[in-house]
């Protein structure tokens, strides 16, 4: 499975959160199933 990593929440995809850590310089950091990041998915289909 393909995941994004997001410096902020992803609206519309709470079903496609694989989690949220902390970076120690970043801060909070959210993880999504890649599939349903449209970021990704346009990146692929380029």
């Amino acid at each position: 499975m393909p995941l994004t990593y997001r410096g902020a929440p992803l609206d519309g995809a709470e079903h496609a959160l694989v989690g949220t850590m902390e970076h120690g310089v970043l801060g909070r950091r959210w993880a999504y199933d890649g599939c349903h990041d449209p970021v990704l998915v346009a990146q692929l289909l380029a």
